[in-house]
């Protein structure tokens, strides 16, 4: 039976007031006007939240655009490329932005399209890219790259992830800097712009450094007497004006007898004027050098990190036998050790000093043994959600007298278990030599908690097994990441909700007694 029934405005016969008239209800209908008005307003409520789920739907997927990696770590004279990237974006058609740096740290050499929106070469894109190592000729921005690109013909945006542009620099400087994305614009195929969030990236830059060389002398025959010469390089360095350092070394296994300063930075790099005093305080096992320009004015030196330029170097005679050498005393170690080591630039000569690191050499005339030392671990974030991926630089010496292949292992533990994150085979490192192995854990299938990570390193013989294994000595936190809802299932859900209840409301109008 169809509802026949009407609301309809009339004029009381009684009265100059219109009256809203009762709906004519056919026979049967139990329907009442205040149940009427409930299913209607219920029906109006679902429908808006139905809206706005689709608005929370949408909101929950905001595209965004990020410099990858977050974080480089360069020496001066030294490349890299780092990706201008997007995620969750959603009809792309058109995109802009501009890459911003502190001028003297780096320069921009090379822009290249990426292939998320040509569909890798499927799609006809125009894309122009520019580079300003310098002011743009407007007065106000200076040092940046200003990149676009756009779809050619009637064809729909892109869908999800991928690159956009890369972007390659040169260290200039031992300047940190930050990667500055800005004015970034997103376009979708209708001309609208796309909702859209940014992450910068930094430049974080490594400081100049002092390295004996070579690192390690290590020789059984060397006997009371006898000499060896090693080298203290720089690398690393901009505008140097001046260094100094200190070497010490164990009196009662070395002497030094002799510190020369050779002609410094001879070719490929300019050479430079500098004259020299050094010491010798046999007494303390102490060496000292202070190096400074002796053009006049002082003329700076730049040294890139591909290139360890010799400052000095120190001759040792062998003097003697610790107890730990070898049997019968013969024999004997000693670090050479450098500290209070300063670089000053043209800046800082009268203001302050650069502390630069240093890298000591190694003396042993004991009998060779194998030795493989776990040094150090560095891991990035500390912090993670689940499904993220934690970072890590395992740095790895070979203390022994033998070129040496070995196997490292990285483990993630918690007070009553241990896992691998992975193991790497036939390693190859020389003698007196460090390595660096990166690895990365991927915590989707680990539970939320904090854990330990441990690094092993095995040799077929190793006679020092006490320095094998270190452990981590931040604890690496992971945490239960927010569930998020697929837009589609709200979608799925509102729809379903709103099509029963309107189902209820025409059920209960044709309802018969």
């Amino acid at each position: 039976m169809e509802l026949e029934a009407s609301a309809y405005l009339a004029k009381d016969s009684n009265s100059s007031s219109l009256l809203l008239t009762q709906p004519k209800l056919p026979r049967g209908c139990k329907l009442s006007r205040k149940g009427t008005w409930l299913l209607v307003l219920l029906a109006v409520v679902l429908l808006q939240s139905f809206i706005l789920s689709i608005q929370v739907a949408d909101a929950l997927k905001v595209a965004k655009v990020y410099v990858n990696p977050a974080t480089v770590t360069k020496g001066v004279g030294e490349s890299f490329t780092v990706e201008i990237r997007v995620v969750d974006a959603e009809d792309l058609f058109t995109y802009a932005f501009k890459v911003k740096w502190r001028g003297t740290s780096m320069n921009a050499t090379k822009i290249e399209e990426g292939d998320f929106l040509s569909g890798g070469g499927v799609f006809e894109t125009l894309f122009i890219p520019h580079i300003f190592n310098g002011p743009d000729g407007s007065g106000v921005e200076a040092d940046y790259v200003v990149i676009g690109n756009t779809l050619m013909g009637d064809v729909q945006g892109v869908f999800g992830d991928g690159i956009l542009a890369t972007v390659t620099f040169q260290v200039e400087s031992l300047e940190v800097t930050a990667i500055d994305l800005f004015r970034v614009e997103l376009i979708d195929s209708r001309g609208y712009d796309i909702i859209l969030g940014v992450g910068d990236g930094y430049l974080n830059i490594q400081p100049p450094k002092l390295s004996v060389d070579p690192s390690a002398v290590i020789n059984e025959t060397m006997v009371v007497g006898d000499s060896f010469t090693v080298n203290v390089t720089i690398s690393n360095v901009v505008d140097l004006l001046g260094l100094r350092f200190n070497m010490t070394y164990d009196t009662g296994i070395l002497n030094a007898t002799q510190v020369s300063i050779p002609p410094f930075l001879t070719e490929p790099v300019i050479p430079w004027e500098a004259e020299a005093t050094w010491a010798i305080i046999r007494t303390h096992g102490t060496v000292r050098v202070d190096i400074y320009s002796s053009a006049d004015p002082p003329v700076p030196v730049s040294v890139p990190i591909s290139v360890n330029a010799t400052v000095a170097e120190v001759t040792f005679q062998v003097v003697g036998a610790s107890p730990k050498g070898g049997k019968d005393g013969k024999g004997g170690t000693s670090v050479l050790y450098i500290y209070h080591c300063e670089v000053d630039d043209s800046i800082a000569r009268t203001v302050k000093n650069h502390t630069p690191p240093a890298q000591n050499g190694y003396f042993d005339n004991t009998a060779k043994k194998h030795d493989i030392n776990v040094r150090r671990i560095v891991a990035s974030p500390v912090k993670v959600n689940k499904g993220d991926t934690v970072f890590m630089n395992i740095t790895v010496k070979n203390a022994g007298g033998f070129e040496e292949t070995f196997n490292l292992t990285v483990y993630y533990a918690t007070s009553v278990e241990s896992n691998i994150v992975d193991n790497r085979s036939n390693i190859a490192i020389q003698i007196g030599k460090e390595t660096i192995q990166q690895f990365e854990w991927n915590t989707t299938q680990v539970k939320a908690g904090k854990y330990t990570l441990k690094a092993v390193a095995s040799l077929a013989q190793d006679d020092n097994l006490l320095n094998n294994e270190r452990i981590y000595e931040t604890l690496i936190t992971v945490e239960e990441t927010s569930s998020t809802i697929d837009p589609m299932i709200l979608y799925a859900i509102a729809g379903v909700v709103a099509v029963v209840i309107i189902g209820v409301i025409v059920w209960r109008l044709r309802k018969k007694p």
